[in-house]
C-alpha cells in the first residue's frame, strides 16, 4: 500500500468519527470536496499545506496523523513479512497485538 492510501484512510476515518460531511470539511478547510475525496481514496497525495488545512479542519494535529499512519504502515509491513515467512532484519517485533500495539523481543 502507498503512503497516500494510509493518509487518505486516516483522514476519512477522522472525518467520519467527527460526523463531518465532505461538504462541511471542504468549507472549513478551503479544499474542494472532489480533492478531499481523491485524497481519502488514495488517488492524490496532499501537499503539506493541504494536509495541514485538512488536519486543522478535523482538529487533528498533523504530527498525530503522521504518527498514526506510521504505526499502521509498520504493522502492515510486519504482517506482510510474517505472512511471507521472512522476517524484517532491522525490526525485532514478534507479535502484532489486536489493539495495534507491538511486543518486542530482545
Amino acid at each position: 500500500m502507498l503512503l497516500r492510501n494510509y493518509i487518505g484512510s486516516e483522514i476519512r476515518r477522522a472525518r467520519v468519527d467527527k460526523d463531518m460531511t465532505l461538504r462541511s470539511m471542504a468549507i472549513v478547510s478551503n479544499v474542494t470536496m472532489s480533492y478531499i475525496s481523491e485524497v481519502e481514496r488514495g488517488l492524490k497525495e496532499p501537499s503539506s499545506e493541504v494536509l495541514r488545512s485538512l488536519c486543522t479542519a478535523l482538529d487533528y494535529p498533523v504530527s498525530s496523523l503522521l504518527t498514526e499512519v506510521s504505526s499502521k504502515m509498520l504493522i502492515h509491513e510486519i504482517e506482510l513479512e510474517l505472512k511471507l515467512g521472512s522476517y524484517p532484519t532491522s525490526i525485532k517485533y514478534s507479535k502484532v497485538i489486536q489493539d495495534g500495539g507491538l511486543t518486542t523481543v530482545g
